[in-house]
């Protein structure tokens, strides 16, 4: 009678697992209506469309752009000083670093 009952069990929790996998299966990896909205395509809407045309906006809009020359005369501009450090040259490495010593 225990080997009865053990086996019963051993068939109910095989039953469950499969039942499960199934469900899973058919959840996540086989395609029904809501996978198909996720699929949906939309066109960008405005004049310049497609990829990249925010940046075609964007280069227009720089292309239009003009520099006051009046700013390198200023007072202000004039009196910055340059602190510049220049840098030695430093000794090249090794022409192939993965060359053995």
């Amino acid at each position: 009678m225990p080997f009865l009952k053990s086996n019963l069990k051993n068939i109910l929790i095989l039953t469950v697992v499969l039942a499960g996998s199934f469900y899973i299966y058919s959840y996540f990896f086989v395609g029904g209506e809501e996978t198909s909205e996720v699929l949906s395509v939309t066109t960008p809407s405005g004049e310049t469309g497609g990829i990249g045309g925010d940046l075609l906006v964007v280069l227009s809009d720089l292309k239009s752009i003009t520099l006051d020359q009046s700013i390198f005369i200023d007072p202000a501009f004039v009196s910055l000083k340059n602190f510049r450090v220049d840098l030695g040259s430093e000794p090249i490495g090794r022409n192939n670093p993965f060359d053995p010593i």
